[in-house]
């Protein structure tokens, strides 16, 4: 999704200028638009794990500040698929610091990509 164009329409997500249309719910009451989002965040957080690993190799990968990295690296991506280009590093770290504490808190089956995706997409309304 690098350098992706995404917004959303009422019935459909528009992605580099293609059309998806979203036109009905789920049985649970959540959109196609959310679940469409969710999966592209899910995406670019799955691809910005092993990148901070690899920024942190000596360390393997040990980084007790990791929230400010991944809002750095993420956040350009994360205001183009939540539709927020007011996002702030700052308020994206404090969304990362409350999944992680969720996701820790909870113990899912997920994989934290997607649970994290999912966070986010509840926390900024997308």
């Amino acid at each position: 999704l690098v350098g992706a164009r995404l917004r959303t329409e009422a019935s459909a997500v528009i992605l580099d200028g293609e059309r998806h249309a979203c036109k009905t719910k789920r049985k649970d009451g959540v959109s196609f638009v959310a679940d469409f989002i969710v999966d592209r965040l899910q995406q670019v957080l799955a691809a910005a794990g092993p990148a901070h690993h690899a920024a942190y190799i000596e360390t393997d990968g040990f980084d007790p500040e990791w929230p400010l990295w991944y809002a750095d690296h993420l956040v350009e991506h994360a205001r183009e698929i939540l539709g927020r280009p007011d996002l702030t590093v700052s308020r994206l770290v404090w969304a990362l610091v409350a999944a992680d504490d969720a996701y820790v808190a909870s113990d899912p089956d997920e994989a934290w990509p997607s649970f994290y995706a999912r966070r986010f997409v509840e926390e900024f309304n997308a």
